[in-house]
């Protein structure tokens, strides 16, 4: 055997050794599944098992379609020029390109990215005088594609309400335009090439004849028109060799399907099993906290992880209070790493949607600790926050022309770049900002009506400001220009309702901060907001901030998995389906797989969404993790905050139960005191503000009784 399989474990050996029939390789996380897929190549050229023309290697990402040529041409003195080795969409484009003719495509076909996609379906939708706020462009462009990842054509599909016939409608039309452009999006790449093999008998067994050998990387990753494709290239005597991992499924909000893992197995009558389960990432606690979340997924095929670099440290556990003792707990235990010798960027904190960042992002910010949001851009730069931002400023500042311009025709509201145009040169003319142009400039029908919507809704909001505090401005703004309801109905809209709720916790947090340190509440968070987005995000040496989704495929020497609370992680649309918390807690897998020495887990007791305090409880994945793996930072049963009905000492007899009065949020309820006299503070239920933390040498408290 070759000197480079001297390196492999028994169970990679055999995986690579392995040429009787196909074969499913489980490979866990860290287990080295893309050296295993690499060397089986190898070594099936190496001793003339197959040629350089007799396999496809399919990936998911071109950077692993890469790295796997560079090791083969490491090993094998072979020009790589015959190799079909690539995603599924680069080997179906090549096909495309090499059997135009067959395809019904002209040579010189152009391929569309989404934004051109979007852009051919809002045309559509305009000629065909489809109301595009009831029929949102996004939402009709997912219906096109989720069709074509299962295969369908427009005929296929089963219209059952106007819905998805309008959208139909849309998917035929959209078609006969690419067909007529010589169009061809991303989807279709796959689904032309499924086709044109399924319908050219000839061409189809030519492709089965030289690909005698299919290697499939990410398997469990493979949608249905994938998996369609595969058997449609394979023959009696194809031998498909896929590596894959069904724990770690997650992805199927993008069309992936589990049960190709189980399909595979049936399908291609595969006998050989082998589970790669020597772990060279973790240590042996971490491993034994995945494998015991993992166990409790029925559906799953089995395996269980475990290293030989020893147990390490327990599992650390932290029970905070808020939210925002969370956030300061993450950054106190980063700053305890950093002093041991841990490097930054080797750090990350990994949360189970985007929203989560901006508390963290805020408390890091604070705490001077660079960080990077990996795979997307920081809070307050998201594309609806800014828009949120822009109202505020506005209603702060009439004058502000270059908030007005982002958000006039926001959402949608028939003012196009003609009429901006027209206001703009009335302003120049006159000497008027562009929001004082509003009361001047000659309108008339749905224009005026539109106009003078906007403009009342922006001074009566101005209008409120003395009486509205920072949380219920933002919301106020956000519910009256209909912002919520615009994201609703958009494809990528529970996310960015998301950060919308979040925004209004953010003024909250900022209010209860500041409360008697600034006269203009609005513009000093306005300008926080500004400053903690204004910094480079892209520093190396940085920690990473990031969803479980973006984590899949990386590592860390130490893992923050914060948020861990039912109906947050599990997700609350989850939780009533046991096929969706089964990809929950496939999701956790992950999480927990990405640590290499250190993993801390948080909760949080106290939540706020839209500003309302939500009362949470310790997420089920925590509970199966076995208590001998974890230790709790804080005591398990404790919040560690004081609740007593003894007094502090700060001279006001304040204690928990006390009536209060504050000149701000009124009278309200203590509940709750935490810390020590140097950084005491109370929380407070007010009566008409709601629940807020007030830090005790500030907040300035009149005891009632």
């Amino acid at each position: 055997m070759n000197d480079f399989l001297s390196k492999l474990n028994k169970q990679q050996k055999e995986a690579v050794d392995y040429k009787l029939g196909s074969s499913l390789i489980l490979a866990g996380a860290g287990s080295g599944k893309t050296l295993v897929l690499t060397s089986k190549i190898i070594w099936f050229l190496n001793n003339n098992i197959m040629q350089n023309h007799e396999f496809m290697a399919v990936t998911f990402t071109n950077k692993a379609a890469k790295e796997i040529i560079t090791r083969i041409t490491s090993q094998v003195m072979i020009n790589p020029r015959h190799f079909w080795i690539g995603t599924f969409h680069g080997l179906c484009n090549r096909f495309l390109t090499t059997h135009f003719n067959e395809a019904n495509l002209s040579r010189n076909f152009q391929i569309i990215d989404t934004l051109d996609q979007l852009s051919l379906v809002k045309k559509i939708i305009k000629d065909l005088n489809i109301n595009s706020e009831q029929f949102q462009p996004r939402n009709i462009l997912y219906f096109i594609n989720n069709a074509k990842e299962q295969g369908l054509r427009p005929d296929d599909i089963e219209v059952n309400d106007n819905y998805s016939e309008v959208c139909n409608k849309v998917y035929k039309n959209y078609k006969l335009r690419c067909d007529e452009s010589n169009l061809v999006d991303f989807g279709e790449l796959i689904l032309r090439t499924y086709e044109t093999l399924k319908k050219n008998k000839i061409l189809r067994e030519h492709y089965i004849q030289r690909f005698k050998y299919l290697f499939v990387d990410e398997f469990q990753d493979t949608n249905l028109l994938q998996y369609k494709l595969l058997k449609t290239l394979s023959g009696s005597d194809t031998k498909l060799f896929a590596v894959g991992d069904d724990d770690q499924s997650i992805y199927s909000f993008r069309g992936a399907r589990i049960s190709n893992m189980q399909d595979v197995i049936k399908d291609y009558d595969i006998k050989n099993i082998i589970r790669l389960e020597q772990n060279y990432r973790s240590y042996n606690n971490i491993l034994k906290a995945a494998n015991l979340i993992i166990s409790n997924n029925p559906s799953r095929i089995g395996k269980n992880l475990w290293s030989d670099a020893g147990d390490g440290d327990k599992i650390k556990i932290f029970r905070a209070t808020d939210d925002f003792s969370e956030s300061s707990f993450i950054a106190e235990s980063i700053n305890k790493l950093i002093k041991n010798g841990e490097k930054l960027r080797d750090i990350a904190i990994l949360y189970r949607n985007n929203a989560q960042s901006r508390i963290l992002e805020h408390v890091f910010f604070q705490n001077s600790i660079k960080y990077r949001v990996y795979g997307g851009v920081r809070f307050f730069e998201r594309l609806e926050v800014k828009n949120v931002l822009a109202y505020l400023r506005l209603i702060n500042d009439k004058t502000d022309n270059h908030s007005f311009e982002r958000i006039i025709n926001f959402p949608p509201r028939g003012i196009g770049n003609k009429t901006l145009l027209k206001i703009k040169q009335f302003s120049s003319e006159n000497g008027l900002n562009y929001f004082e142009s509003l009361e001047k400039i000659p309108s008339s029908g749905k224009l005026k009506n539109f106009i003078n919507d906007f403009k009342n809704t922006i001074e009566s909001i101005k209008n409120e400001l003395a009486t509205l505090n920072l949380e219920e401005l933002i919301n106020e703004t956000i519910i009256r220009f209909k912002i919520d309801e615009y994201y609703n109905n958009q494809v990528d809209g529970l996310a960015r309702g998301e950060n919308l709720k979040e925004l209004v916790n953010a003024g909250g947090y900022f209010e209860n901060e500041n409360s008697d340190e600034t006269e203009n509440t609005l513009l000093e968070f306005l300008n926080q907001a500004a400053l903690e987005s204004g910094e480079s995000n892209n520093d190396f040496e940085a920690v990473q901030l990031m969803t479980v989704h973006s984590a899949k495929g990386l590592e860390f020497n130490s893992v923050f998995v914060s948020g861990l609370e039912e109906g947050l992680f599990p997700h609350e649309n989850s939780i009533s389906s046991e096929y969706d918390l089964e990809e929950e807690r496939r999701l956790m897998y992950v999480a927990v797989t990405r640590a290499k020495h250190n993993l801390y887990l948080s909760f949080a007791e106290i939540r706020k969404i839209y500003g309302q305090t939500k009362y949470s409880i310790v997420s089920r994945f925590i509970d199966e993790i076995g208590e001998e793996l974890v230790e709790y930072v804080n005591k398990k049963n404790s919040y560690n905050f004081i609740n007593t009905s003894a007094s502090i000492d700060l001279g006001n007899g304040i204690s928990v139960g006390c009536t209060v009065l504050h000149k701000r949020f009124g009278e309200g309820i203590v509940i709750k005191i935490e810390g020590n006299k140097s950084d005491l503070r109370y929380q407070i239920n007010f009566i008409d503000n709601g629940i807020k933390w007030l830090a005790a040498d500030l907040a300035k408290l009149e005891k009632i009784n």
